[in-house]
């Protein structure tokens, strides 16, 4: 890593933690660089642009939070119902809620048009669909049941965060979520069975 990489490596991770705090919606380059203890002249220098510089923060904060999600859910390839309750828990816990509310803030601008954040469409629901939908093919489902049912378990996930930042109620969501995991694991033996029955 350059000397420049590495320096622009440490200023994102410093510009997260300042969109952690104050979002991005007033983002403005003086105070982000006060805050980074740089100036707006070298923000400018290292990323072309405040949009640029927006879109990279929600970037490394994606990779910062959503990754450690992935990694200590996917641990040892556990069975769909299990990997839905890791992620659950991973998801909203208590100190992902900045990141979520930062990267729904994004989504908001995507989904406006508003470029560079447009881009922020592309992963959005394919990456973790993607991680999702191997846990259900690594159960034995073919690869469109397995589609189906991690898109049912994305969109349950993802209405509950909704919920959760909304309401901020943690136990209602949690149970919901494990009547969820419930019946998804009472039906895995089923969609199991047809599909090796089909293969």
């Amino acid at each position: 890593m350059t000397i420049d990489a590495a320096r622009k490596h440490d200023l994102l991770d410093r510009l997260v933690d300042y969109a952690f705090e104050h979002g991005l919606s007033d983002l403005s380059l003086r105070p982000l660089a006060a805050a980074a203890g740089t100036s707006a002249r070298m923000l400018i220098y290292h990323f072309g642009s405040k949009e640029q510089l927006t879109m990279e923060v929600l970037q490394a904060a994606r990779d910062r939070h959503w990754r450690r999600v992935v990694l200590e859910a996917g641990a040892g390839d556990p069975p769909p119902g299990l990997l839905a309750a890791r992620t659950w828990e991973g998801l909203a816990a208590d100190d992902m809620r900045p990141y979520l509310r930062l990267f729904y803030e994004g989504l908001g601008m995507a989904f406006q048009g508003r470029e560079p954040f447009t881009r922020l469409l592309d992963g959005a629901v394919t990456e973790p669909l993607a991680f999702l939908c191997r846990a259900f093919q690594r159960a034995g489902l073919d690869r469109d049941v397995a589609g189906h049912e991690a898109t049912l378990l994305h969109a349950t996930i993802g209405g509950l965060l909704l919920d959760l930042l909304a309401t901020g109620d943690r136990a209602r969501c949690d149970d919901a979520l494990a009547v969820y995991v419930h019946g998804l694991e009472a039906r895995m033996p089923a969609l199991s069975a047809a599909a090796a029955a089909a293969g």
